[in-house]
């Protein structure tokens, strides 16, 4: 397969985030050097890095902006991660009223922690006990569901209000694109280091301010170490 048509497969209707897709395909082909390199990885990379490169340069272009305008690390990535949510609510929306052939309508009112579970582990990264609201849409029906988690999927599961069940199915493929979105951080990584290469914060601040911001891209372990890694090199860069 040719690396256009590796781009274009990534990028089509079925994606619910295809930049995000183009960015984890690098990642893991780049990954995959590293144990043994050749012509898959190759393609892999080629096809990705184009879009890959474009959207490190809007984040931080934008991020420059913003900071200049006078807007915090925390304000950009927040903003950078509510987009995110609403771009994969409306493209998995999308796919999924093509596949069904009725409308089919997601969006997560509440994304929170802890919906279960009050160990420091479930109050602090999304992925492991997210405590989402959803308004959802099937057909010519939208109802909105509270405690999704801990409160509507043991209910139907014990049989209690099963016709909600179709509306369950239809966010679970949009919640689960969301709660895996820490596998691809650079919506905290760019805005911290921009901001430290900017000199307008340390590496260690940018970095946990913009994990503490992104709900979202910050769902899983590890950002914070990656983000100021990331910052030390702009700095270390810039004194050049």
């Amino acid at each position: 397969m040719r690396s256009g048509s590796l781009q274009s497969s990534r990028t089509a209707d079925f994606s619910f985030d295809p930049e995000t897709a183009m960015v984890a395909m690098n990642i893991v082909a780049r990954k995959a050097t590293q144990i043994c390199n050749g012509p898959v990885t190759d393609a892999l990379i080629m096809s990705s890095t184009p879009m890959v490169t474009k959207a490190l340069y809007a984040r931080a272009a934008r991020s420059y902006d913003d900071l200049e305008a006078g807007k915090t690390v925390g304000e950009i990535v927040r903003a950078m991660d509510e987009e995110r949510q609403l771009l994969v609510e409306r493209r998995g929306s999308d796919f999924l009223t093509k596949a069904k052939g009725k409308t089919i309508k997601v969006h997560f009112t509440k994304i929170s922690k802890g919906a279960r579970r009050s160990s420091k582990m479930a109050a602090r990264w999304l992925a492991f006990d997210p405590a989402p609201d959803a308004e959802v849409t099937v057909g010519d029906e939208t109802i909105h569901m509270e405690g999704i988690i801990n409160t509507v999927i043991p209910e139907v599961a014990q049989g209690v209000g099963k016709e909600r069940a179709p509306f369950l199915t239809a966010l679970a493929p949009i919640a689960s694109e969301l709660l895996l979105a820490g596998n691809v951080i650079m919506n905290v990584t760019v805005p911290a280091v921009v901001a430290a290469a900017m000199g307008k914060m340390s590496a260690s601040d940018a970095a946990s301010e913009a994990q503490a911001a992104g709900l979202i891209s910050a769902g899983i372990p590890g950002t914070k170490a990656k983000a100021e890694a990331a910052a030390r090199v702009a700095i270390d860069t810039m004194g050049l």
